[in-house]
């Protein structure tokens, strides 16, 4: 049977959260022969006209009906987009790592590099623009890489780019200053100035090294006097409750 030719539809979507999106819609031959809707959006506010959103998928329009289609050319922007509804709203990601992805993404990542087509998107480019963010530490530098990295992988998983040019990205993650670590008398000090609760807290903390929301998260109930245990199960973080960031934590 002859395959049915296909200009794919062009319209837009709605969310609750956030601004509306264009999205354009196509269906693609897998690998396993079997035809599945493709959907790619775009920024409604940045293409505020149905032209001017149809020129952007030009490229793509003409390469749906092909064997083998060629990339398009897709804004980092767009492919934002796509991450944010398919994989921040995923279940194995935490609020708070939601909520850090996106603090990192509109605030450095795509004022920089949204506009930009990912064809254009370099090593060396991103390279030094890492270099040239003052008065951020290697740390949150490295985590920009990283989310940009993840975003890439997200690309090549749903067919939208080829290759991850953010792989060859060299950001250190070294810390520029040691950590303080407080000796016993300086904790015999400072319990002397707490409550009895907040007492209680710094010794777990200081005794048993968990992270700060599974200190939060701790009740009474998970602590065993008898058999010497205490049951990591939860953690707080920004006032909600939810499970331990790994499987090692709990």
């Amino acid at each position: 049977m002859a395959q049915r030719y296909q200009n794919g539809h062009l319209r837009v979507a709605k969310r609750k959260c956030g601004p509306d999106v264009w999205e354009y819609l196509w269906r693609e031959q897998g690998p396993d022969g079997k035809r599945r809707q493709r959907t790619l959006t775009g920024n409604v506010q940045k293409l505020p006209s149905h032209r001017e959103a149809m020129n952007q998928i030009h490229m793509l329009r003409m390469n749906v009906n092909q064997e083998a289609p060629v990339t398009p050319f897709v804004t980092f922007q767009a492919l934002v987009d796509h991450y944010c509804q398919t994989e921040i709203l995923a279940e194995n990601k935490t609020e708070k790592t939601r909520k850090t992805y996106r603090v990192y993404l509109h605030r450095w990542i795509l004022p920089k590099w949204g506009s930009a087509y990912l064809h254009l998107i370099k090593p060396i480019a991103v390279e030094q623009w890492l270099r040239s963010l003052e008065g951020l530490c290697d740390g949150s530098k490295a985590k920009i890489r990283n989310i940009m990295s993840a975003v890439f992988s997200h690309a090549i998983r749903f067919e939208i780019a080829d290759k991850n040019p953010i792989t060859s990205v060299r950001q250190s993650v070294k810390r520029t200053s040691v950590p303080v670590i407080l000796d016993a008398n300086e904790l015999h000090r400072l319990f002397n100035e707490l409550g009895p609760r907040e007492r209680a807290m710094i010794m777990i903390e200081a005794l048993t090294g968990i992270r700060r929301s599974e200190l939060m998260g701790l009740k009474w109930t998970d602590v065993d006097f008898i058999g010497s245990r205490i049951e990591i199960t939860r953690s707080v973080v920004d006032q909600a409750v939810g499970k331990c960031k790994t499987e090692a934590s709990q």
